[in-house]
């Protein structure tokens, strides 16, 4: 009887190494944490999503790669203790071959996620696999095949299985969101990711095609939220790029992303579309503040939404908040250039002059020619009187013949007085521009605040104020108007915002 229970015992020690090499060497899908509760987290509180692959081979398939790469980190996205690197940023990755661990690195993540997709037809054939950044190894991956009709559960299935895998804490409304999807018709999802894909260039050309996209997913499927939100969208990027009339714009978006929460309450871009007109067009403060609230809290990654929200606190004068939201931003989004020259006009209004400089200099190196990176450096250059440079960067952002009619001075020795008659050139010029195409008046009016010409460009601020720019906002907060803020007609304006703490508002 001895005998055999030291035969036992053997065989048991001997089965329980079996196992756990078993577990060990199964656990690229997770089995052993699984099967072991209670075993050594992955760790994992932050993730990459890599360009999906597009394997068909043909380029025109690519929009629907992209599409999907969108779409998941949006759903990845929903998870609040997880931090998803926000599109902008995974998608500078796109046909690169770099180190897992070099973009890791570069986006300060856990782990990547690299996918593939197939399309036959109607069917998607998708394959994901998360690596661990700091191993190198797999700690999961599987493969999908589903048609157009349930590609949205696909995408969900993929967020909740990842969320699993690396055992990351995800709430009951979160779970509720994930898995919150809508059937959707084929023929109106591919004609909606055709239009996302035109939209993300700001051409008057690319933003009719995309508008004629959206249009046409809602003929197919009149109830398909996003296309309202990809409406939106285009109506505000018209505004932004002075293709229409910021009334025009406004008139056209805020219906259609109106009609977007209708129908889905829970899109976070519905209401950081909503905070943006409340805060740039409306000056509904109180409004804006609890939309940008919503967006953030149903898309925590939401990398653009904490930017533009961090610009909203610093006009409320809450610096400390602004500055916590934008630090957020670069982290989900570091290669964002967008995001990075916010970054640069918090610095410029907190009097950091040399460091908005360096900031705006960095976003230039990645994206040349960021019109924002470019007029940030004209004010910065103006507070720190290096006259030549500040000129540059005017002559950048309206082109060699706003300076038309300027006679005697050198470029690289300027005096002040000098750069006064410089400024006040450039203003008139383009006050008679704008005349015949859309100026922004408070371009206008700035540029006179800087001459020191005080009436002039009082003037031109009321005439922003009736046209209700989206740029007149800043006047609050924009060292060029350090000196004026005090000036009774510049309180009188803000007041008519209704800026807290001013009287009256």
């Amino acid at each position: 009887a001895a005998q055999s229970r030291r035969v036992l015992l053997a065989l048991s020690a001997v089965m329980l190494v079996i196992l756990f090499t078993v577990l060990a060497a199964l656990n690229v899908a997770g089995l052993r944490d699984r099967l072991l509760p209670g075993g050594a987290s992955p760790g994992i509180h932050s993730i990459a999503v890599l360009p999906v692959e597009n394997l068909s081979g043909d380029p025109q398939q690519e929009y629907f790669a992209d599409g999907m790469t969108e779409e998941l980190i949006t759903r990845l996205s929903k998870i609040g203790a997880l931090r998803v690197t926000s599109r902008t940023s995974a998608m500078r990755y796109k046909g690169t071959k770099e180190p897992v661990p070099q973009i890791a690195q570069e986006l300060n993540v856990d782990a990547i996620m690299e996918d593939s997709l197939l399309r036959e037809g109607s069917r998607v054939r998708f394959a994901a696999r998360l690596i661990d950044a700091r191993t190198e190894k797999d700690l999961w991956a599987e493969s999908y095949t589903r048609d157009l009709h349930s590609v949205l559960t696909l995408q969900s299935d993929v967020a909740l299985a990842v969320a699993r895998e690396i055992r990351i804490a995800v709430t009951p409304q979160e779970k509720t969101l994930l898995a919150r999807t809508q059937a959707v018709n084929p023929a109106a999802y591919e004609a909606y990711l055709k239009g996302r894909s035109l939209a993300e260039d700001l051409s008057a050309a690319k933003l009719d095609a995309a508008l004629e996209y959206f249009n046409l997913a809602l003929e197919k499927q009149p109830d398909y939220a996003p296309a309202y939100i990809g409406i939106a969208q285009v109506w505000s990027r018209r505004g932004q790029m002075g293709l229409v009339s910021l009334a025009e714009a406004k008139g056209k978006a805020m219906p259609a992303t109106v009609k977007a929460l209708e129908l889905d309450p829970t899109l976070a871009e519905g209401h950081f579309m909503l905070a943006a007109i409340k805060t740039w067009v409306d000056w509904n403060w109180s409004g804006a503040e609890s939309e940008f609230k919503k967006a953030i809290g149903l898309n925590p990654s939401l990398s653009e939404g904490h930017a533009v929200y961090s610009h909203f606190l610093m006009l409320m004068g809450r610096p400390e908040e602004a500055s916590q939201q934008i630090q957020r931003a670069m982290q989900l989004d570091p290669l964002n250039a967008f995001v990075q020259s916010f970054y640069a006009v918090e610095l410029l209004c907190s009097h950091r002059y040399d460091d908005a400089i360096a900031q705006d200099e960095t976003v230039l190196k990645v994206a040349p020619g960021t019109r924002l990176a470019h007029d940030n450096l004209w004010s910065a250059f103006n507070e720190k009187q290096e006259y030549a440079k500040a000129l540059n960067e005017i002559k950048f952002m309206f082109g060699e013949r706003i300076l038309e009619g300027m006679k005697g001075a050198e470029a690289g020795q300027l005096s002040k007085a000098e750069y006064v008659a410089a400024l006040r050139l450039a203003a008139g010029n383009l006050a008679a521009h704008s005349n015949q195409s859309h100026v922004p008046r408070f371009w206008i009016a700035k540029l006179y605040a800087e001459a020191h010409d005080n009436n002039r460009a009082v003037e031109w601020l009321e005439k922003s104020y009736q046209a209700r720019e989206s740029q007149l906002p800043y006047l609050k907060v924009l060292p060029a108007w350090d000196d004026m803020r005090s000036d009774p007609r510049v309180r009188d304006i803000l007041r008519r915002m209704n800026f807290p703490g001013e009287a009256g508002a």
